[in-house]
């Protein structure tokens, strides 16, 4: 988000690299530290998992400022999300026959069938695309993935503790990881504030 902004990718505009905002970067990044590795250790962390999961982060960045650039320049909020979805509905195609052709070769019989509620990750994804691109120009790239990343983490601690299963695997190392994200968050959101007021006050001197 740091680099995205930085360079001028998203709508909101270049943006630069503040103490501040550097701060706020490095503090998610060690509130996700603590919350995965430090009740457990890494022995206990699939790192393959991990690291792809960053890269995804890496990527999901430069998606949204894109997302938000093509959504400001269409002036249609839904042109960002028919284009992701047509992308991805290509790609499940090709997998799907992919798939059927090792099915056909003896190669498994597959997965069976998903649960009705999994079906509703499509219409979730519709919503989250469209309302990205448009949050994205008001907020910039590394604000919008803190809020975001607070947001998913919070949910995710609420369906932890609401499944028997998960319930035990919470511990004080998770909730002070947690903790110092949305720390993080809020000082993003705060600068921000402060950017933007400084903004405006150039603007009418």
């Amino acid at each position: 988000g740091l680099g995205v902004d930085r360079l001028g990718l998203g709508p909101a505009g270049r943006t630069d690299v503040t103490r501040a905002r550097m701060l706020a970067a490095l503090l998610a990044i060690v509130g996700v530290a603590v919350a995965v590795f430090g009740e457990h250790g890494t022995s206990t962390v699939a790192l393959l998992p991990a690291v792809l999961a960053f890269l995804v982060g890496v990527s999901s960045a430069a998606q949204q400022a894109v997302n938000g650039k093509v959504n400001g320049v269409s002036r249609q909020p839904l042109s960002t999300t028919w284009l992701n979805f047509a992308t991805g509905t290509v790609l499940l195609l090709v997998l799907t026959g992919i798939v059927a052709l090792a099915r056909s070769d003896g190669g498994g019989s597959g997965a069976g069938t998903p649960p009705w509620w999994s079906w509703l990750g499509g219409l979730c994804g519709i919503g989250f695309i469209a309302l990205a691109a448009w949050a994205v120009r008001h907020t910039g790239v590394l604000l919008f993935g803190l809020v975001t990343l607070s947001g998913q983490l919070l949910t995710a601690l609420a369906l932890d503790l609401a499944s028997p299963r998960t319930r035990g695997q919470i511990g004080t190392q998770v909730v002070l990881g947690l903790a110092i994200t949305l720390a993080a968050a809020a000082m993003a959101s705060v600068a921000a504030g402060r950017r933007r007021s400084q903004a405006a006050r150039r603007a009418s001197a």
